[in-house]
C-alpha cells in the first residue's frame, strides 16, 4: 500500500470515527432532552440496600410521566433544616413507593396534602405542621426501621407515621419470600430480632468491576437505554406470592397465613413494628400506623371486589388491615385504616383511586385522586386525636 493510499485510508477511518462520535453525542443529547433513559435515581447503600440519590432530577415514565427531584439528602421531598424550629411539630413518614410517589407531582402526594390540611387544624394550637417524607420504592418495614434509626432522629420528629402497604410489606420483610436479596432483613431468634446484613457480601457490593459497570451505565443515556432493552425482563414487576389480581402484590395477606413462611413473615413484621414503637417511645415521640390500600380493595365496582374475595375463599379483603389495627391497639398507638373510607368514596363517585391512563386502571399506585383522598383522611384522623398534640 502506497503512502497516498495509507493517507486516504487513515482519513476515511478518522472521518468514520468522528462521525461515530458526533452520532453518539447527538443520541445522548436527544435522549437527555426528551427525557428518555434517564439513569436510575437509586444508588446502593450498605445499610439500607438502596436509596434515592441526593440532588437527583429526572423523569419517571412508569405509569405516569412526572419530572421529579430529590433533596440534598436523597429524599423525594423539599429541603428541611435538621434543627426543628420551636413553633413546629414534625411528622416523619416512613414507607415505600406509595410515599416516594413518583407517579404524581410533589404537591399532589398524600403527605403533602396531609401537611396542608393539618396546618388548618385547630387542635394543633397554632403550631406549624411540617411533614418529612423518607419513602423509597421497594422498602419493607426492616428498611424503614433502619431508616428511622440512621436517618430520622436528627430531624427531631414528634410523630412517626408508618405508611404500611399490606400488599407487599409483609413479604418484603421475609428473606424466604422476598425476591430482592440486595437488602437487609431481620430474623427472629426466639423473641429477639437479629439483623441480617449479609447482602453487603454479594458481588454487587464487593466487586469493583460490577460497581464500575453500574456507574458507567448510569453515566450515559445511550448505555442505559441499551442495557434496559437487553435486560427488559428485569424491569417487569417481580413475581409475588400467589398473586391473582395484580402483579407485585400478594394474595396471602387477605386471610390467615397458611404456610410456615407466611406465618414467619407476619411474625417478623409484627416484631419490627413493635420494635419501631419502642424506638419511637424511647425518643418521646409517637407512632401512628396507616395501612394503605391495594387496588382491588378500593375498586369502584363492589361486585369485582366481592368476586375476587370469593375466589380467595374470604368474606372480605380486610384481614391484613384488621391485623395491623389489632397490633396497634396492643401497642397503644394510633392506627388509621384507609380501606373502608376510600372504598366507599370510589364506589360512590365511580372513580378509580389507583392507576393511570397508560396503565390498567384500578391497579398500581395511587393517582392524584387517591393521594388527595388518603391525605385528607389521614389529616382528619390525626386532627381529631387530641392526645397526639399534647406536648
Amino acid at each position: 500500500m502506497s503512502r497516498r493510499e495509507r493517507f486516504v485510508l487513515l482519513r476515511r477511518l478518522l472521518l468514520i470515527g468522528f462521525g461515530g462520535v458526533i452520532g453518539i453525542l447527538l443520541a445522548e443529547t436527544t435522549l437527555r432532552f426528551v427525557g428518555i433513559a434517564d439513569p436510575s435515581p437509586y444508588q446502593p447503600d450498605r445499610i439500607l440496600g438502596s436509596r434515592l440519590k441526593p440532588d437527583y432530577a429526572g423523569w419517571n415514565t412508569k405509569e405516569n410521566s412526572v419530572f421529579f427531584r430529590t433533596n440534598r439528602v436523597g429524599f423525594r421531598d423539599r429541603e428541611h433544616a435538621e434543627a426543628k424550629p420551636d413553633d413546629t411539630i414534625r411528622i416523619a413518614v416512613l414507607g415505600d413507593s406509595y410515599c416516594e410517589a413518583l407517579q404524581v407531582e410533589l404537591n399532589e402526594t398524600f403527605w403533602a396534602v396531609c401537611e396542608q390540611e393539618l396546618n388548618q387544624c385547630e387542635a394543633t394550637s397554632g403550631k406549624k405542621i411540617e411533614v418529612l417524607n423518607t419513602g423509597v420504592s421497594g422498602y419493607g418495614t426492616a428498611q424503614e426501621l433502619l431508616m428511622l434509626r440512621n436517618e430520622l432522629w436528627q430531624y427531631e420528629p414528634d410523630i412517626v407515621l408508618l405508611a404500611f402497604l399490606t400488599g407487599n410489606d409483609v413479604r418484603n420483610n421475609s428473606k424466604e419470600l422476598e425476591s430482592d436479596s440486595l437488602k437487609p432483613f431481620f430474623t427472629l431468634e426466639g423473641d429477639t430480632l437479629v439483623l441480617d446484613d449479609s447482602f453487603t457480601q454479594q458481588p454487587f457490593f464487593t466487586s469493583f468491576w460490577i460497581r464500575l459497570k453500574d456507574r458507567l451505565i448510569n453515566s450515559s443515556r445511550l448505555l442505559t437505554l441499551t442495557y434496559r432493552i437487553r435486560h427488559r425482563d428485569e424491569f417487569i414487576a417481580p413475581a409475588s406470592v400467589n398473586s391473582g389480581f395484580e402483579a407485585g402484590l400478594d394474595d396471602f395477606i387477605y386471610s390467615e397465613p397458611k404456610t410456615p413462611a407466611q406465618r414467619d413473615a407476619w411474625s417478623i413484621t409484627e416484631s419490627l413494628i413493635d420494635q419501631m414503637h419502642s424506638d419511637v417511645e424511647a425518643r418521646s415521640a409517637k407512632l401512628v400506623i396507616a395501612t394503605l390500600t391495594n387496588g382491588i380493595q378500593v375498586h369502584p365496582d363492589p361486585a369485582i371486589r366481592d368476586t375476587f374475595a370469593a375466589s380467595l375463599g374470604v368474606a372480605d379483603l380486610g384481614y391484613a388491615d384488621r391485623r395491623i389495627a389489632t397490633l396497634a391497639d396492643r401497642l397503644g398507638c394510633r392506627s388509621i385504616i384507609l380501606v373502608d373510607q376510600m372504598a366507599r368514596y370510589a364506589q360512590k363517585h365511580n372513580v378509580f383511586l389507583h392507576g393511570f391512563e397508560k396503565t390498567r386502571l384500578g391497579t398500581g399506585h395511587w393517582n392524584a385522586t387517591g393521594h388527595r383522598l388518603a391525605g385528607e383522611i389521614i389529616a382528619m384522623e390525626l386532627c381529631g386525636d387530641k392526645d397526639l398534640w399534647d406536648r
